[in-house]
């Protein structure tokens, strides 16, 4: 990683991308790490008030049904945390300027040895390699935040897309302790 004037530049095989503290750029996405205000936004529906601090617009079909059921959760949780912790990333094609998915965390980044990663790519942008740029941009992030050993991700068992994503992101399957899920974890590379 190299590090210019709070900006960090991170190798993803060869690609790069800029990162400030919550805002990642790669060669075709930006990812923004929603604050506690701009979750809020989310929870009472205000879309065109996020759209405005993302500079995107947001979809009606977003969030999706499993984020708008953990965000009262995740909302809580980020509320209980030090300082300025966010767990969930929207991801941004920026040529169109419109949301198209998110990343994030079931839970804090701060003080974990192992988290746990998600992301949703919205039906009509699927199949064209942004789960798997967004997820390499957000492992680096991770890796680079003190203490994180290990991301997981549990796919289910008939989601092939997220199968190959997973694959893609050299994750090594490992033993589930729930049935309905695959485990697939990365170790943070050595050196770093």
């Amino acid at each position: 990683m190299v590090r210019r004037r709070g900006v960090d530049e991170v190798s993803q095989k060869g690609r790069r991308a800029v990162h400030h503290r919550y805002e990642i750029v790669t060669a075709r996405l930006r990812l923004h790490a929603l604050a506690r205000d701009e979750v809020r936004l989310v929870l009472r529906g205000e879309r065109a008030a996020l759209g405005a601090r993302i500079g995107a617009s947001v979809p009606t079909a977003w969030p999706g049904p499993d984020l708008a059921d953990a965000l009262p959760v995740i909302a809580g949780g980020m509320a209980g945390q030090p300082g300025d912790e966010r767990w969930v990333w929207v991801i941004v094609e920026p040529r169109a300027a419109a949301l198209i998915g998110d990343i994030g965390f079931h839970g804090p980044v701060s003080g974990a040895k192992e988290v746990e990663m998600g992301y949703v790519i919205l039906p009509e942008f699927r199949a064209h390699g942004y789960a798997t740029e967004a997820a390499q941009a957000l492992l680096a992030w991770t890796f680079a935040q003190a203490g994180v050993e290990r991301v997981f991700l549990r796919i289910a068992h008939d989601n092939m897309r997220s199968l190959r994503v997973a694959a893609k992101l050299d994750m090594r399957e490992t033993d589930s302790d729930e049935p309905a899920y695959r485990r697939f974890e990365r170790a943070r590379p050595a050196g770093d």
